[in-house]
This record gives structure tokens, C-alpha cells and sequence, in this order.
């Protein structure tokens, strides 16, 4: 049986502009846009997860998500 690894993302829109960052180049994905995100640890709600994803890449010192 195969497991299915759990994402968490979130949409910040302002007026008509959505915030969208850069993953890093040894990420999966390297140097694409995309909405902050990342994985949830198991048994975490997806509302949650999203919101913990947000904030430590909103604190990240790299400039990428």
C-alpha cells in the first residue's frame, strides 16, 4: 500500500495581488512560484498545518519558501 505524503497551502490575497513565493533551488520544485505551503505532520489538521507552514516561512531568514 502506498502512503500519501499530507500538503498544507495557503492563499493571501490583498485587493486584486495574491502572495506567491519562490522555492528555494534545493527544494522540490527548485526556483518555482507557488503558494506558501509544506507538509503536515501526521495527525494535523490541514487548517493548522497550513497556518505553521505560513508562519515559519513568513520568519524565514533565506527568502525562499
Amino acid at each position: 500500500m502506498s502512503q500519501f505524503k499530507r500538503y498544507g497551502g495557503i492563499i493571501v490575497k490583498y485587493r486584486d495581488k495574491v502572495l506567491l513565493c519562490k522555492r528555494g533551488p534545493k527544494e522540490s520544485l527548485p526556483n518555482e512560484w507557488s503558494v506558501p505551503s509544506g507538509h503536515l505532520e501526521k495527525g494535523e489538521d490541514p487548517k493548522d498545518g497550513a497556518l505553521r507552514e505560513f508562519n515559519a516561512l513568513y520568519q524565514s531568514k533565506d527568502g525562499y519558501c
